[in-house]
């Protein structure tokens, strides 16, 4: 099932916590699940027979470096044209510009749009620029990456505007970090979900946004 929204931005928002941290999410099945990460110093065992990538250019890249390549910072629309295509979000859009699954496989909302409800697929790990699987994706893993991004202390970016406007209780939480000043470097999910912020995971593969307002269909 899929909708098409007149509120993009909350959907570009949803996609964005889609990250945890700057390894990538793979949407293919990986009979490997673990946590196969290499100690310091080793080098990570190439399961896939794939040559490790040694260099990387492309149209964006091949006359400067990216300003980042973590994907919940970046603010440049040139960096985003070479990271967006290494992460998938909860959704995506096709060719003609509906709105399609991605990590999400179905989604549904309330009566009045204000609470959307992600099913999130079971088959999709973290992995590494070699493509060597890290971890099994969770929900936990978009708590974790919304509250780096509405972290005033760990973000210090510019690209708080669409979760502050679409989740609720999102600036207040960006506030609130700020006001911590270093202290907020230790806070967690668990304080961002403490304050009230309207993102919950009532198990490992559901997602709750709850809006301040309707996000209605078109």
């Amino acid at each position: 099932m899929s909708f098409n929204f007149d509120r993009r931005t909350f959907l570009k928002g949803a996609g964005a916590v889609g990250a945890a941290s700057l390894l990538a999410a793979c949407g293919e099945k990986s009979n490997n699940t673990g946590n196969g990460a290499a100690a310091s110093g080793a080098a990570a065992p190439n399961s896939t027979g794939a040559t490790p990538l040694k260099e990387f250019i492309s149209f964006e890249s091949g006359n400067r470096e990216l300003e980042s390549w973590n994907m919940l910072y970046s603010q440049r629309a040139e960096d985003a044209n070479v990271v967006t295509n290494l992460w998938d979000g909860l959704l995506s859009f096709d060719c003609y510009g509906k709105v399609v699954p991605a990590i999400a496989s179905s989604w549904e909302h309330n009566e009045d749009a204000t609470v959307w409800t992600f099913h999130l697929r079971d088959d999709v790990d973290w992995v590494d620029c070699n493509g060597e699987v890290k971890a099994h994706l969770t929900s936990k893993d978009f708590l974790v990456g919304f509250e780096w991004v509405m972290n005033a202390i760990k973000n210090e970016a510019n690209n708080t505007s669409m979760p502050n406007d679409t989740i609720v209780g999102a600036y207040e939480y960006y506030q609130l970090t700020k006001e911590a000043g270093d202290a907020a470097a230790d806070m967690t999910y668990e304080d961002m979900l403490a304050a009230g912020v309207g993102i919950e995971a009532p198990d490992d593969y559901t997602l709750v946004f709850t809006c301040p307002s309707a996000c209605p269909l078109l």
